[in-house]
């Protein structure tokens, strides 16, 4: 392959796919426009995807499927015409902010004696949950002896090795869909990812991705125990210090969130960060099992870790927020320490590094309320991007927390209830119209607002022990005006994003 001198480059767009019909059009129609071609190989699909692929603007190649992704990959590479092989599954698309300056690099700056990885993300499972992410090569150029190896988890790494080729991470974003997290779906591929790694290890013998590769089915059907045997033996198989021992230790982790050894996370999280010391994920996971067994210093020396110098591995599956929530899990942990000023010279240290951060700004507001500052915490809401109505039920529900905040009950009822009726469910109005309640003598409406409460953040530390203050007779004003904010970070690896060790393709 070569370009003519002064010739614009040719940009291809590939794709396998199978029984895509619901997905493939947007997936196509985010490409369209920066494509020179797009050529998507239709490995057997009963529905409609062929049509629907060639109405979107795709030559459509129709092959067997011969259970080897390998195959059916370099299959449509010799499809292309080419200089540049941008690829994409089925059910993602590129980001469109990234569509135009991505065809400006291959025209301007690409370099054929490398490939680039790119961002793919994945939706939060959960509405208040995080999008995870990890780099995936997606783009490359199209020369000779640069092609696939592997039945699953295909490569072109071994190739690019002897091509003595260079491998770089690029600015854009691949993004998937919450097809992602369909149980079916996730069900279907896992079986025929064990088919297809039996075959592999029967052909290549095992090794370290092969046993990520098993363990990651496992998890997908269920099995914990199958699947951390199956991490043990990638952590065994792996090369010190390689993306493959950190995503074994990340399935291990997961699998041990509910371990009947209480001690077994945290021993796991040791031998990790000797080989990893600063990898952020692991730091946060260490910080919150210490911090759940009482160990609020030491936890504050992992977090901290995390937060000044923490690092990830692209390649491996991580929260794309992880930054923005040591410097969090590091502020609620000094505010638990009672070192309030310190937690918020951390929440401004985030700021400047994630000024578009709603969750720092939480915070950030969460801790000004703490301490009554109406003025700065009135300033954090209009940071926060809220439409109109939403922003003016909740200046009145935090004017009425910060004078609760100071223990002028009655006033402070009047803005709060005055918010609540309004309609605004906000955590931060809730909490703190329980505590007014309750110090005014009415616990039976309190006890319909935490349910409210409940609904929002069913898992949240702080209401249960409101609620537990509550029924025991207890005042729980106190326990909300000492914590440092709803929504503490739970301390399993799984809860930070780390639960997708070695996710596949959304196309496979």
């Amino acid at each position: 392959m070569s370009t003519a001198a002064g010739a614009r480059p040719r940009l291809s767009v590939a794709m396998i796919a199978r029984d895509a019909a619901g997905v493939i059009a947007a997936s196509l129609q985010s490409v369209r426009a920066i494509a020179d071609e797009i050529v998507v190989l239709d490995t057997g699909s009963r529905d409609a995807t062929g049509a629907i692929a060639q109405s979107a603007g795709a030559r459509v190649i129709s092959v067997a499927w011969e259970d080897d992704f390998a195959a059916a990959r370099n299959r449509c590479l010799d499809e292309l015409t080419g200089d540049w092989v941008l690829w994409i599954d089925a059910g993602e698309q590129l980001s469109p902010r990234c569509a135009v300056p991505l065809r400006d690099f291959v025209d301007r700056g690409a370099d054929l004696e490398k490939a680039y990885l790119v961002m793919v993300e994945t939706p939060a499972p959960q509405a208040d949950g995080d999008p995870e992410q990890a780099a995936r090569i997606r783009l490359m150029p199209r020369r000779a002896g640069l092609r696939f190896v592997g039945r699953v988890r295909e490569s072109i790494k071994p190739a690019m090795a002897q091509l003595g080729m260079e491998l770089e991470l690029a600015p854009w974003r691949m993004l998937r869909t919450e097809r992602e997290h369909d149980a079916d779906v996730k069900r279907e591929r896992a079986l025929r990812n064990l088919r297809l790694i039996e075959r592999e290890v029967q052909e290549r013998g095992p090794s370290a991705a092969l046993f990520l590769a098993l363990g990651e089915a496992c998890v997908a059907l269920q099995q914990p125990g199958k699947a951390r045997d199956y991490f043990r033996r990638a952590l065994g198989a792996a090369s010190r210090g390689s993306t493959d021992m950190l995503s074994a230790y990340y399935g291990l982790l997961t699998c041990q969130a509910d371990s009947a050894e209480p001690n077994a996370p945290l021993e796991l999280c040791i031998a990790a960060l000797e080989v990893f010391p600063y990898d952020s994920q692991l730091l946060c996971a260490m910080g919150a099992y210490l911090q759940q067994q009482g160990h609020l210093p030491l936890a504050q020396r992992s977090y901290r870790a995390a937060h000044q110098f923490g690092q990830v591995d692209p390649e491996t599956w991580h929260v794309r927020a992880i930054g923005e929530i040591a410097a969090i899990c590091l502020s609620l942990n000094l505010q638990l320490s009672g070192d309030d000023p310190a937690a918020m010279l951390v929440l401004d240290e985030a700021f400047a590094r994630y000024p578009q951060s709603p969750r720092v700004g939480r915070r950030r507001l969460e801790l000004h309320v703490k301490h009554g500052q109406t003025t700065a915490a009135l300033a954090e809401i209009d940071r926060l991007g809220l439409d109109r109505a939403e922003r003016d039920v909740l200046r009145s529900a935090v004017r009425g927390a910060c004078v609760a905040s100071q223990r002028n009950w009655i006033p402070a009822l009047a803005y709060l209830e005055t918010a609540y009726t309004a309609g605004c469910r906000d955590p931060l109005c809730l909490r703190w119209y329980v505590a007014a309640l309750v110090a005014t003598g009415n616990p039976s409406l309190a006890r319909k607002v935490l349910d409210d409460w409940a609904q929002l953040e069913p898992d949240c530390v702080e209401l249960a022990q409101v609620r537990k203050s509550l029924s025991s007779g207890d005042a729980p004003t106190e326990a909300v005006a000492r914590q440092p904010g709803s929504g503490v970070p739970r301390p399993h690896l799984s809860s930070l994003g780390a639960s997708r060790v070695a996710s596949p393709p959304a196309a496979r």
